[in-house]
Formats: structure tokens, C-alpha cells, sequence
């Protein structure tokens, strides 16, 4: 097993470190899994070296999951993770637990769980994952329902066709240039998504239950939109016209970028973040400019905040079609479930833990609970209409 103890001190720190690739990790699993005594003997010599970390799943639920990985299962979904805080002494097969909840996903609560100790559930219904849906409000006020419209041209606004290419987006293209300004308003739902190529080719991605007001054609000597809800954009470049996005009371001003404004009326703050390019962001006589990376954070009353070394995968998570969590309380992961899932959810009493890690997003909603129940105890019970979630 000389090569085996070896191979362990190459991938142990990588694992402390939360760095392994997808080879390394089924790697991993496979030491783990045929450890004889001498890799068991490293093993927990390398651990008690390293600091000491509380178990993450029990004893029984880390077999159950050996156990599992002789069974057909989905592709999880592998991402970077930053890691673990350390905790108290623990075996190594409990240590490798942290790979395995889920697949991809782990948690960790404020206190520790009783062996055992599982979520409950009561499942009176279960709900599909949101789509692509969406309500285009022309500039006459009627309406087209996008999801079950055909696909080809859709209507004329002033000198812009409107064009559906696909199943989740919209286009405008204008040959020539008018005066005329009609205002056009695409709105998604609870449980929808859909993305639009303006005229100027800028292009716009909605999130669940929001909107994004804007001309079918530009004119004048600058671009102007307002949204509500979560938007990402991939601002087309032009330097005589700058591009301005309205959400509430601030606005958003960039050249030529791609940056994600998160506003729902439901969050604490108003999240514009920058991932190419620059922007500025500003709130009556206050602004701030963003650099690649960087966040302005705004309550309803609180001066602009700048925020450095953004998680730009978690902000990005909607549109790649992934729920990510980075240390979310229990409302602030339901909140994203009820605008995906289209449901009421009820928080009721004190539910002290934090969630970190990513689910897909096209799931059944009864999956996403059967993932979250590795963080530990909680009930839930899930009917058409609404879920209801306790201690």
C-alpha cells in the first residue's frame, strides 16, 4: 500500500483545501472506500496533524452513502467550495462526508446535530422547477404570452420587429433609425425566466418575478431601461450613447459591460454587481464606480456600500441554472425557492442554520428539501399552493 499512502498525502491537503478536480475526487472516494489499516493509520495521523474538524454527516449516514455509490445516480454538479471551519476531533471517514453530501452540496448548522437525527417531511403535492415564461406588454398596452406563442415574428413596434428565435428569448431589430419612442415591458413571473436582444444588441437576462421597461427602438444620446426584481446584462458597446438602468431610486451607468442588478423588493439591499468592464452606480448626490468583481450594496435608507472580492459564481448562479448558497439563513434560501417554485413559504419559529453550496435548479421542489435536509432537523410539509417549514 505503498503507493496508496502516498497518493493520500497528495490529495489530503488538496481535500482540506476544498480543491479537488472531478478526477481527484472519485480518486478520493476510491482511497477511502478500499482503505486498508496502514492508509487508515495515515490517514487519522494526517488528520490530528491538520487540526481537528466536527463530522458533517453521522457514522451510519456516511455507510448509507458508501452504500449508495454502488447505485445508479445523476451527475452531480462539482464546484469550488471555500472551506469548512474547523471543529472537534473526528473520524476520517466522517471527514470525507464534507465530499459527499449530496453530491455536491454541503452544509453546517450552528450547533451540533444528534446522530441521527433527520428532517421531516410531509409531502401532500410536489411542484416543478420554474421555466421559460414570460408576459410581453406592447406599447398599446396588449399583451403577448410568450410561452405559448409561436416562434418567428411577433409583432411591429414603430420602426422594431419583434422577433421569438426560441423557446426563452425575444429579439428587436430596427434598420433605421426613428424618433418615434414606444416603450415595451417584459415581466416573468413567480417561477419564470426569459432573456431579450434589444435593439442596440445589448442582451438581457430576467430572473423569476421580474421585468425590464424599455423602448423598442433607442433614440436620443443615451440608452435607458428600468428593471425590477434580478437582471443580468451584456451591455452592447457604444460610445455616443451611454446605457443607463434605472431600479428604484438609483441608477446604473456603464459603456460597455456585463453586470448583474439584484432588487426584489423582498431582500434587504439593492446588489449591483460588475463582471467585465465598469460602472457607475449612484443614489441621488452619492455614487460609486465599480471595478470587475466589486458590489454596491444599498438598503432603502443606507448609503451606497462597496464590496471587493465578490463571489461572482454565486451572483451568476440563476442564470446558469443553479441555486447557490454562500452561509444563507433558512429565509433567505426560501425566498429563493418560493420566486423559482411559485409558492408561499412560511418560516415558522427559529431554525438556526446556515446553508452553503449549490442544487440545480431544475428540479422537483421535493428534491431541493431531500438536498437541504442534510443541514440538519427540520420539518416541512409541501402542498400545492405552499410549504411550511419548522423546527
Amino acid at each position: 500500500m505503498k503507493n496508496a499512502v502516498a497518493r493520500l498525502h497528495d490529495l489530503f491537503p488538496r481535500y482540506l483545501e476544498n480543491r479537488l478536480t472531478r478526477e481527484e475526487y472519485e480518486e478520493w472516494l476510491l482511497l477511502l472506500s478500499t482503505a486498508d489499516a496502514a492508509v487508515q493509520e495515515e490517514l487519522e495521523l494526517l488528520w490530528e496533524q491538520s487540526g481537528s474538524f466536527r463530522p458533517v454527516i453521522t457514522a451510519e449516514a456516511w455507510e448509507d452513502k458508501m452504500a449508495q455509490r454502488m447505485q445508479p445516480a445523476p451527475a452531480p454538479v462539482f464546484r469550488q467550495v471555500k472551506p469548512l471551519p474547523r471543529w472537534r476531533a473526528a473520524k476520517w471517514w466522517a471527514a470525507a462526508a464534507v465530499l459527499l453530501v449530496g453530491g455536491t452540496l454541503y452544509f453546517y448548522g450552528e450547533r451540533p446535530l444528534p446522530a441521527g437525527k433527520r428532517m421531516q417531511v410531509m409531502l401532500q403535492a410536489d411542484l416543478p422547477p420554474g421555466g421559460n415564461r414570460a408576459v410581453l406588454t406592447l406599447g398599446n398596452g396588449s399583451t403577448i404570452v410568450l410561452d405559448s406563442a409561436h416562434n418567428g415574428p411577433l409583432a411591429q413596434q414603430g420602426a422594431a420587429q419583434i422577433l421569438k428565435p426560441g423557446s426563452n428569448s425575444i429579439s428587436y431589430t430596427s434598420n433605421n433609425h426613428t424618433q418615434e419612442l414606444v416603450y415595451n415591458t417584459l415581466t416573468t413571473p413567480r417561477g419564470g425566466q426569459y432573456s431579450v436582444a434589444l435593439s442596440d444588441g445589448t442582451r438581457v437576462w430576467l430572473n423569476a418575478a421580474s421585468s425590464i421597461r424599455f423602448p423598442a427602438t433607442f433614440t436620443g444620446k443615451e440608452r435607458r431601461v428600468e428593471i425590477t426584481g434580478e437582471a443580468y446584462f451584456e451591455v452592447a458597446p457604444d460610445a455616443a450613447r451611454v446605457f443607463k438602468v434605472t431600479v428604484n431610486d438609483m441608477e446604473v451607468m456603464v459603456l460597455g459591460t456585463h453586470f448583474n442588478v439584484m432588487a426584489y423588493e423582498e431582500e434587504n439591499m439593492i446588489r449591483t454587481t460588475l463582471l467585465e468592464g465598469a460602472v457607475k452606480v449612484s443614489r441621488q448626490d452619492k455614487s460609486v464606480v465599480l471595478q470587475p468583481g466589486q458590489q454596491a450594496q444599498a438598503g432603502a435608507r443606507d448609503a451606497i456600500r462597496l464590496a471587493s472580492g465578490v463571489d461572482v459564481n454565486e451572483v451568476m448562479a440563476w442564470k446558469n441554472g443553479l441555486f447557490w448558497f454562500e452561509n444563507a439563513d433558512v429565509h433567505s434560501v426560501m425566498r429563493q425557492v418560493a420566486r423559482w417554485y411559485n409558492v408561499d413559504v412560511e418560516v415558522r419559529g427559529d431554525i438556526a442554520l446556515h446553508f452553503t453550496g449549490s442544487i440545480p435548479r431544475n428540479v422537483q421542489v421535493s428534491r431541493v428539501f431531500e438536498i437541504l435536509q442534510e443541514a440538519g432537523s427540520m420539518h416541512y410539509m409541501i402542498t400545492k399552493d405552499k410549504i411550511i417549514v419548522s423546527p
